[in-house]
């Protein structure tokens, strides 16, 4: 369900927040959807379980930075 997949986005990614992602709040229905426990950012961890790089793991850092315009751009990520 969508819910389950914000849930596991938000476990690994961690629950967004005025700091790191501003405009959060201004998403429609954010409030309904926020989740009532907040959960860490863990990629690190997870990740370094699997023995990636520490290259690779900056790269999934930023690519799965939950806001929009703190995120990646495909050109950013071949550089």
């Amino acid at each position: 369900s969508d819910i389950h997949q914000l849930e596991c986005i938000f476990d690994l990614c961690g629950t967004p927040t005025m700091e790191s992602w501003p405009d959060v709040s201004k998403l429609q229905m954010w409030r309904e959807f926020k989740p009532k426990q907040p959960s860490t950012r863990k990629i690190q961890d997870y990740f370094k379980a699997f023995n990636y790089s520490s290259l690779a793991i900056d790269l999934l850092e930023k690519l799965l930075t939950l806001d929009p315009n703190k995120r990646l751009s495909a050109s950013q990520c071949l550089q």
